[in-house]
């Protein structure tokens, strides 16, 4: 017993002899002194991300990226912007918020500024839309944001142009007014975003048609020829009587009309006359009134008589419908133009 612990004593002492003689010593522990959080303090827009940095700085001096090493990550107002577990920070809303990352007890903070969210795109509507000479579209610009919020910014765009006045222009609240024929690509800007669409003018469309007269009366079987006037969008007026593809009497019992627009009066009474072309249509009311004398006829004709002898003589009226009426009785004024030959009374004697 007392030989085995001689043995382990005499081996020590030759460990730290065999120590001292070479002068080595045992080296401190490498610790973790401090971390950084790169960007310092960032700031970004509501709906953005930030990837932060973490650089750890050692007690030896060196710094070395341990970000992915971070075995915490956090924010304190999670209603502004919140952090994942690899230092990605989302910011929700305006407002700021302080990050920290951990690691072997040490932290590291920066405060994160959340402003208010960027514009990132702008769309115009309608796309590419398509305009007659003359009219007018008004655009609407919607602006998506970074916090994916989409908003309508038409009246707030800065700049709106059109790249070829001679066909269309643009005000500054959006609206296009067309020229001629053609194209034109109009641009709709706003905090350096820009969005275009392009405008198709094409020929002048109808906008209305004008039947003249306008509610014309006429007798029973008389005619009255209606006029179509069409009105395009460039405030053209043309004679389209001839053009029009329907004609039409809601009440053909008391007047009816041809393919070329000539009412005829059947009866007494009124009827809705309708023309139509290219999808647009115009009215009038024709009134149809009793029929009117026309003509006179006197019978016998030329007759010849006897001196002291008396001839009566028939009236017979022609009217507008056609009919012929005994209208002897009815004549308001029988003359002689030569009294000293012939008289005639009251009654056509």
């Amino acid at each position: 017993m007392k030989t085995k612990l001689l043995t382990v004593l005499i081996s020590f002492m030759l460990m730290l002899s065999g120590c001292s003689d070479s002068g080595e010593t045992a080296s401190p522990a490498v610790v973790l002194e401090s971390i950084a959080l790169t960007p310092a303090n960032p700031s970004l827009p509501a709906g953005l991300t930030q990837q932060l940095t973490a650089t750890g700085t050692y007690s030896n001096g060196t710094s070395v990226d341990i970000t992915s090493s971070i075995s915490s990550w956090s924010s304190d107002t999670n209603s502004s912007a919140t952090i994942n577990s690899a230092g990605l920070v989302s910011s929700v809303a305006v407002g700021s918020a302080v990050m920290t990352a951990s690691l072997e007890g040490i932290s590291g903070t920066t405060t994160v500024t959340v402003t208010a969210a960027l514009l990132e795109s702008i769309a115009l509507t309608p796309a590419n839309p398509s305009v007659a000479k003359g009219l007018t579209q008004q655009l609407t610009a919607t602006g998506t944001y970074s916090d994916g919020t989409s908003v309508d910014i038409t009246s707030s765009i800065s700049l709106w142009s059109s790249d070829f006045n001679a066909s269309a222009t643009v005000s500054d609240s959006g609206l296009v007014s067309t020229v001629d024929s053609g194209s034109a690509v109009i641009t709709a800007s706003l905090d350096g975003i820009s969005a275009t669409t392009t405008v198709t003018i094409t020929a002048a469309s109808l906008q209305s048609i004008a039947l003249t007269p306008a509610n014309p009366s006429i007798a029973k079987g008389l005619t009255q020829q209606l006029t179509a006037t069409g009105t395009y969008s460039d405030s053209t007026a043309v004679d389209l009587t001839a053009s029009i593809t329907t004609w039409s009497s809601a009440t053909t019992a008391a007047a009816t009309v041809n393919s070329a627009g000539l009412v005829s009066g059947v009866d007494v009474g009124s009827a809705l006359i309708t023309a139509s072309f290219e999808g647009i249509s115009a009215t009038t009311t024709v009134t149809t009134t009793a029929a009117v004398l026309e003509s006179i006829v006197l019978t016998p004709a030329n007759p010849s008589i006897a001196k002291g002898l008396t001839q009566q003589l028939s009236a017979t009226g022609t009217y507008s419908d056609g009919t012929s009426v005994d209208i002897t009785s009815s004549i308001s004024s029988w003359i002689s133009d030569t009294n000293s030959s012939a008289t005639i009374n009251s009654s056509g004697l």
